[in-house]
């Protein structure tokens, strides 16, 4: 073999998908980030997805505002205000049933509810959003399987979303759903606004 500048054992390098963790593990990290069961008939956004007509909000990717954020390369949001009872749950459920099918990047989505104790903290919210991105990014994987030792409650609002936004950098692309921001109890706010 010819002398390099520099070498490496072929077993030094080591693809992306070689290097996530088995699914029993990610199975393990998911459970110890005790998401809601955010896909369950009885939750929000099922709920709002079986209460709707077929193809309800979906003239909302028509709009140039939906568009120009679409498909826009940088970071950007889609803000969708109305009255309370307007539909605008029913349209968000609609969205991400619609991102979903045709995208082919992760789609993280959580519905703030201040009537229900597990949906109104941000701390719920990034809780929903890591488990949500998990399968999705080695990145976040290896960064939170040592951390399963830790009781999650030692870990501060703060380090999950740097977890959270460290995992997303990983990732090409992603779509993040958050629905009735106005119901999020002000307690740990601030980090939450990071994102």
């Amino acid at each position: 073999m010819p002398q390099s500048a520099i070498t490496a054992d072929e077993d030094d390098i080591v693809s992306h998908d070689d290097a996530a963790l088995s699914p029993e593990d990610v199975a393990k990290i998911r459970e110890w980030l005790q998401p809601t069961d955010y896909l369950a008939e009885s939750g929000e956004f099922r709920r709002h997805l079986l209460s709707q007509a077929p193809g309800t909000g979906i003239w909302l990717s028509d709009t140039e505002e939906y568009r120009q954020w679409h498909d826009s390369p940088d970071h950007g949001s889609l803000w969708i205000k109305g009255v309370p009872g307007a539909g605008k749950s029913v349209i968000a459920a609609s969205m991400i049933q619609h991102l979903r099918t045709v995208e082919q990047v992760p789609v993280l989505f959580f519905f703030f509810r201040n009537i229900v104790a597990a949906n109104f903290s941000p701390r719920a919210l990034m809780q929903d959003w890591l488990a949500q991105l998990l399968p999705h990014s080695t990145k976040l994987q290896l960064a939170l399987q040592p951390r399963l030792k830790t009781n999650l409650d030692e870990i501060s609002d703060n380090d999950l979303v740097d977890l959270f936004l460290d995992g997303v950098s990983s990732v090409p692309k992603v779509y993040c759903v958050a629905d009735a921001l106005d119901e999020m109890t002000a307690d740990n706010k601030p980090s939450a606004m990071r994102l």
